[in-house]
């Protein structure tokens, strides 16, 4: 069945309006019908069966609890320099397909890339993790935060520490 994350805390017997997004991915994208059911995801990574209304898929009505999937036992956080390109678009895509939980930007010395709005790329980041998601059927989004200095990601807390 289909996956996706839908805003909010979720309950059986809930109905919810879909936004225009999420309308136009499950009708023009998946080509679901009125009846279809799907798997929706909550924020905190809970599975529940949906169906969608008949009313011109605007709304859906939550039906009962799914089974959980799996997530990874061990929870891997991602440190990322501002890419050039679409690369780091590609990378965040894939890290959150292989598994990863928590995604930092952080500067690097020789980084080519500007800073500036780093409000808007974070938000893209943040659609893309939360798009990869639902296509490699994870629970959870993992979250993509703001830009750290290196020194300050290298001493963010226990584990490896990869550096050229």
């Amino acid at each position: 069945m289909r996956r996706v994350v839908l805003a909010g805390p979720l309950q059986p017997g809930l109905a919810i309006q879909l936004s225009a997004d999420q309308r136009h991915y499950l009708i023009n994208v998946l080509r679901m019908r009125a009846g279809e059911q799907f798997i929706g995801l909550d924020q905190d990574g809970k599975a529940f069966v949906v169906q969608l209304e008949p009313s011109e898929g605007r709304g859906i009505v939550i039906e009962q609890a799914a089974e959980a999937g799996r997530e990874p036992e061990l929870a891997v956080r991602l440190f990322l320099p501002l890419l050039k390109g679409d690369k780091l678009d590609f990378v965040v895509q894939k890290s959150v397909e292989l598994g990863v939980a928590n995604i930092t930007l952080y500067s690097a010395r020789r980084a080519v890339v500007k800073e500036g709005n780093l409000d808007k790329k974070i938000a893209r980041l943040q659609r893309i993790a939360q798009e990869a998601t639902q296509q490699c059927r994870r629970q959870l989004v993992p979250a993509v935060s703001g830009l750290l200095p290196l020194e300050q990601a290298a001493d963010s807390g226990p584990g490896l520490f990869a550096q050229n």
